[in-house]
């Protein structure tokens, strides 16, 4: 089933149920869940620590060689979606100065009508032209509550003998972010929130430790790396 259609499918069998719900006065968290991951990244990419069904965890990356790199994570979480919907929702950032190299969007994920999307966060991760900005599309700023999706992406310049690594946490509490940069998704009506966050360290030499603290994962798996070419455009359908 197309992934728009599985969307509208969830929110007809539930909707009854959230009205009643929703006139109790009362929040009710229905757990987060994972729509869709897209990472296109340099290096080597592992995922082990990440749980693809409740989207919480850790990826870390690790980058070697001299020049230009980039790194992109797209997520699509929902948040309590089972008892009040997915397009109820509203996000943020962080407050002050973005780190180097680094970009950032929230967005409508591309499946909604005018006034509430299309959002252009597909277009623009699939460009690695994230525009950080939150519902922004051009000149416009979507409408919210509204269907969040977010992403990251570090444009990273290594010498040689430098070694990047990249950390990328989603989390359901603020203490596992820690001091790193992050945007914020948060279910107004059950007041579920979680915070989506990375950092970069570059190290000199390929063989010198990861700084104590950092949450990169070990770099020895395989990675994973998803085509862009087959992730189509969700307007298309």
């Amino acid at each position: 089933m197309h992934p728009k259609a599985m969307k509208m499918s969830r929110f007809a069998l539930i909707a009854t149920g959230v009205s009643a719900l929703l006139g109790a006065g009362l929040p009710v968290l229905g757990g987060v869940e994972l729509t869709e991951k897209q990472i296109n990244s340099d290096g080597v990419v592992n995922d082990a620590g990440f749980n693809t069904t409740t989207g919480l965890g850790s990826i870390g990356v690790t980058i070697t060689g001299a020049g230009s790199h980039k790194s992109y994570l797209f997520l699509d979480h929902e948040l309590s979606s089972s008892v009040n919907t997915f397009f109820n929702e509203t996000g943020s950032t962080k407050a002050g100065a973005v780190p180097a190299g680094l970009s950032y969007e929230i967005d409508e994920p591309g499946w909604a009508d005018a006034p509430d999307g299309p959002g252009d966060i597909v277009d623009n991760f699939a460009a690695q032209t994230l525009d950080n900005g939150v519902f922004k599309v051009g000149a416009a700023t979507l409408p919210t509550p509204n269907d969040v999706s977010m992403a990251f992406g570090w444009d990273v310049s290594l010498a040689a003998g430098e070694t990047a690594y990249i950390s990328y946490i989603v989390a359901d509490n603020l203490q596992a972010v820690g001091a790193r940069y992050y945007l914020v998704h948060n279910d107004p009506d059950s007041n579920e929130t979680i915070y989506f966050a990375t950092d970069l360290v570059i190290r000199g030499g390929g063989n010198q430790p990861i700084p104590e603290g950092s949450t990169v994962v070990g770099a020895s798996a395989t990675a994973l790396l998803i085509g862009l070419a087959a992730w189509r455009r969700r307007r298309a359908a």
